[in-house]
């Protein structure tokens, strides 16, 4: 039976059986220039499509703000004005904003997005024909770190050049797919269901063009082909978003909180114009208003509350007219960091697996400390020891000491298990890290040598671990082996220090097999009581299997931390003699191969930052320095290493 309309004529009862590989090739083999295949609704006005009019009643709200727009080339500044994208969707071409050629934006919502029956927004284009559409992925958010995509098919066989046809029928799951004045829905519930992912209070819709000339690919791997090149206003044109179903009574998200000097500071998601009063309590039962605050112009509000020393509080934010609140507890503060420390899971932290977070922010180049502690907590939450915050991964030559410091604090107060590194070119500075580290709380120290100035002089060296070491205190300790930093500690300048200072517990070595077979022979074995953790991503398996590592202080972790923890996980369990796991371990090893090697080389961050990205981490996408970026041929091959092995990891059976 011949399924066809319009280019394309398919044989269906002679595919529709086949495994979906198989199926699509033969596809590919039967296509005729004749005839279209009608798999999915067809352009507005035709039976069955799914498009929305501008002017449907069943919209009942508009984004009207956005929270990150990233354009790509081939834009003019003309159309670089998110707000065009504000607002009722009117069907003018003009009134819009442009993404560029490979370009994104976020939108923001106060009222959330919610998960009702059928289609839950619709995003406007203005496409001028019902043939020529400029695509593009959708992803949404509930936290507005963590994004999903939509699932998307592409049936465009073959490049369509710059004014070429791409047919409704033949696409699915894209934003673009019809003309002018006309939505393309979007329903939540096809997306799989997830942790992070609160269908019922969406706040972020990230639109992302599609460079049309089938380097991107579908969720099945098929190039997906649109209009390119385009110049001037090139990729996908938004107009605006249309909410179908919203949430209008949201619980209320709290984006920071913690201690801080004498006092508890809040920050937390707001209308403009709502009203929110901050109470305080003692008991949990009675409450008392502390103050009213008017939701702040952008998304959030905050506010530092003095509390005096010797009280115990809980904190909540209310809704006048709605009890949806979040409460907080404090103890007495000056007993809180070594409460903290002393409740963190039993054991030392220099074990298992910990990422070394690098440091999200905005395109300015200012921090995102919000996405910091955000990225920490959910690492944890998924199952990481602890997080290392200010080695090479965090950039700690690009920060001022404040804003190492203050990313420590707010780590801390998140009760994210925080090692601390401590790189600095003299003494004093690193000393003064490490007595921070130690007064807020933190759980250990990375020691990192002296660099520049007599790096290579293992007496300058061992005056400055000597400061660092006795600043810290009890501050459990490692020391960062690194040939970055020009210098290589061996055993008797270890030993020697830790005969002075028992809190130097162990080694973290970075400096491949050769260094990590080093460690394992001179010094973990002359003391078994001394920690070894293996600190760069390709030598994790002989860290644990050879060289009786117990931890591994991981990079590509932050973007695969599942897949990381099973790597670990596998090689505990290969360390222990099971032939099974040693198997698995080292074909995963073997998968991660590509990935992994960039933490070795001197663009790690921005290797990994665009993995994160890759991963739904949109807040990892700047760097400090604006000038800082991977070529396009280096982001090509990333982007293709991180295709293939997601491709491997789904079908693994050792998961």
């Amino acid at each position: 039976m011949a399924f066809g309309f319009r280019r394309r004529v398919v044989n269906f009862n002679l595919v529709c059986n086949m495994n979906s590989n198989i199926f699509w090739w033969i596809v590919t083999i039967m296509v005729s220039p004749l005839a279209a295949q009608t798999v999915f609704p067809g352009p507005a006005g035709t039976t069955g499509s799914t498009a929305i009019a501008k002017d449907s009643a069943a919209f009942v709200n508009w984004a009207n703000g956005h929270s990150s727009y990233l354009p790509g080339a081939d834009v003019d500044a003309t159309w670089r004005t998110p707000a065009k994208a504000y607002g009722k969707a009117t069907g003018i071409a003009s009134d819009i904003v442009c993404l560029g050629n490979g370009g994104s934006l976020t939108m923001y919502f106060p009222l959330p997005i919610a998960d009702g029956a059928g289609a839950d927004f619709a995003l406007f284009e203005n496409a001028f024909s019902d043939t020529f559409l400029e695509l593009a992925f959708v992803e949404v958010s509930s936290n507005g770190v963590h994004f999903f995509r939509f699932p998307t098919t592409s049936l465009t066989p073959s490049a369509v050049g710059p004014f070429g046809a791409v047919e409704a029928e033949e696409i699915d799951g894209f934003a673009g797919k019809y003309r002018a004045g006309f939505g393309t829905p979007f329903d939540l519930a096809v997306l799989p269901a997830h942790a992070l992912l609160d269908r019922q209070n969406i706040r972020y819709v990230r639109i992302i063009d599609i460079i049309g000339d089938g380097s991107a690919k579908d969720q099945a791997g098929r190039s997906i082909y649109d209009p390119t090149p385009t110049v001037g206003s090139g990729g996908f044109d938004l107009e605006a978003i249309g909410v179908l179903h919203q949430n209008a009574s949201p619980s209320i998200a709290i984006m920071q909180s913690g201690l801080q000097a004498q006092g508890f500071f809040l920050k937390w998601e707001s209308n403009p114009g709502s009203s929110y009063r901050v109470e305080t309590s003692t008991t949990l039962t009675i409450w008392q208003a502390v103050e009213t605050l008017q939701g702040s112009a952008g998304v959030s509000t905050e506010k530092f509350f003095p509390v005096g020393a010797d009280a115990r509080r809980f904190w909540r934010v209310v809704r006048p007219w709605q009890e949806i609140f979040l409460i907080f507890a404090i103890s007495f503060l000056s007993e809180i960091a070594h409460v903290r420390r002393m409740s963190h899971t039993s054991g030392p932290i220099f074990q298992g697996c910990i990422p070394a977070l690098m440091t999200p922010c905005f395109e300015n180049g200012e921090i995102n400390y919000d996405a910091l502690v955000a990225t920490g907590r959910q690492l944890i939450d998924q199952g990481m020891r602890g997080v290392v915050y200010c080695g090479s991964m965090g950039d700690w030559p690009l920060l001022t000491d404040e804003q190492r410091m203050k990313g420590v604090e707010l780590l801390v107060q998140a009760d994210i298990p925080t090692v601390v590194g401590t790189g600095a070119q003299n003494g004093r500075s690193a000393a003064a890290l490490a007595a921070h580290a130690r007064e807020v709380g933190a759980d250990g120290l990375m020691v990192i040598p002296r660099v520049l100035s007599r790096g290579l002089s293992p007496v300058a060296q061992r005056h400055h671990f000597s400061e660092i070491l006795k600043a810290g205190g009890d501050l459990p300790a490692v020391i960062y082996n690194s040939p970055y930093y020009g210098f290589e500690t061996k055993a008797d300048l270890f030993f020697s220090l830790r005969a002075e200072f028992p809190s130097l517990v162990g080694f973290k070595e970075f400096g491949g097999a050769k260094s990590l077979s080093y460690a394992a022979e001179f010094i973990t074995s002359q003391d078994p009581s001394v920690i070894l953790m293996a600190g760069v991503d390709t030598q994790v398996y002989h860290g644990f299997v050879n060289c009786g590592a117990t931890g591994a202080i991981t990079g590509v972790g932050n973007a695969l931390p599942k897949e990381i923890l099973r790597y670990v996980e596998l090689c505990e369990s290969a360390a222990k003699g099971n032939l099974q796991d040693r198997r698995y371990a080292l074909e995963l090893s073997e998968a991660l191969t590509v990935l992994s090697t960039f933490d070795e080389g001197p663009d790690l961050v921005l290797f990994y930052k665009e993995l994160m990205v890759l991963e739904g981490h949109e807040a990892y996408r700047y760097h400090i320095n604006s000038y800082d970026s991977l070529s396009a041929s280096q982001r090509m091959y990333l982007h293709q290493q991180h295709a293939l092995f997601r491709a491997w990891w789904a079908a693994w059976d050792g998961k």
